[in-house]
């Protein structure tokens, strides 16, 4: 928020689709579910069969097979994806996108423009704003 000069009250999808990222508790769920994935196709059987039987074995018992469970269900993985394939960035980011409420895509785009024209990184023909006006429309769109 500091880096955007954007008000306290800034909501947080907001400052993720601001910085073209996903938000950070779904970042630490990918990575997450990525150690699982490296875990169970690394080199060592003896690593691969204690996590793969945390997952699929003792999934509720361990703290392991707990979290890989959380995490399926909140991204809408089954257990059988789990060590098949690395998580890319995009797969999270388009769940994110989806989940938010029409129009909010449009009002941060909005506000990523504005906050451009207000840095000088963007400019318009029309300078009837003054610096303290575009600050106010910026805190309107992003609260």
């Amino acid at each position: 928020m500091i880096v955007w000069r954007l008000p306290n009250t800034t909501k947080g999808e907001m400052l993720s689709v601001i910085s073209d990222s996903i938000p950070v508790y779904d970042e630490l769920c990918r990575r997450f579910l990525n150690f699982v994935f490296s875990c169970m196709n690394c080199g060592s059987e003896l690593v691969s069969f204690f996590v793969w039987f945390g997952v699929h074995q003792a999934c509720m018992k361990s703290p392991l097979g707990r979290n890989v469970r959380f995490c399926a269900i909140r991204f809408g993985l089954s257990a059988s994806d789990i060590g098949r394939y690395k998580l890319n960035r995009n797969c999270f980011a388009d769940r994110f996108a989806s989940s938010l409420p029409a129009g909010f895509m449009d009002r941060a785009c909005f506000a990523h423009k504005v906050i451009a024209i207000r840095e000088g990184r963007f400019s318009i023909t029309c300078r009837g704003f003054a610096r303290g006006e575009v600050d106010d429309v910026i805190a309107f769109l992003v609260t």
